[in-house]
């Protein structure tokens, strides 16, 4: 039984990390203002243990820069926490954004291609959703519905989410073994 729960919960906390994404960031901003990565995290989890990155190969740092640990997020807004990069990694006419979990896991990336512009942000309108230039940056707050057209994009990875019967459906199942199996 203990190995039922054990199962249920890794399953259920995996579920809810695949709920965070990238939600916004800016690549370009005008000196001496950094890079910064906003994400959507309705879970509220504790992002502290990821990491952000230029490239897919969470091993491998022999690009451009170095991943960088979340371990300074902002997170006074909980749902819309936030890093600022000391350092520059992405680059200006295009590049990866990329999360990754502790254990190096892709939770979420995005590819921008072309250079949105000083100080633009490239973000999800609305929050989670589909990929956009956004009309004003909202580092740490909603992106609200305001956008321009869309940037170059080629490829964007978002994981599946179980929905809410599937969950329900797991809960029912792991009770029903916990009550018929002592």
């Amino acid at each position: 039984i203990i190995l039922i729960i054990a199962v249920f919960l890794l399953k259920a906390a995996s579920a809810s990390a695949s709920n965070i994404v990238i939600n916004e960031f800016i690549a370009n901003p005008t000196s001496p203002a950094n890079e910064w990565v906003e994400f959507y995290n309705p879970s509220g989890l504790d992002l502290s243990t990821y990491w952000i990155d230029d490239d897919l190969f969470f091993t491998d740092d022999s690009g451009n820069s170095s991943k960088k640990s979340l371990s300074s997020i902002n997170s006074s807004n909980p749902n819309y926490p936030y890093i600022e990069l000391s350092s520059s990694i992405f680059n200006n006419s295009g590049d990866y954004v990329v999360l990754f979990s502790s254990s190096g896991e892709i939770l979420d990336q995005y590819q921008y291609t072309s250079d949105p512009g000083k100080d633009k942000s490239i973000g999800r309108s609305p929050d989670g959703g589909n990929w956009t230039t956004l009309a004003t940056s909202s580092k740490g707050n909603s992106n609200g519905g305001s956008f321009i057209p869309s940037p170059s994009t080629t490829s964007h990875l978002h994981l599946p989410q179980p929905l809410p019967n599937q969950m329900i459906h797991k809960l029912h199942l792991l009770l029903f073994l916990m009550f018929h199996l002592r």
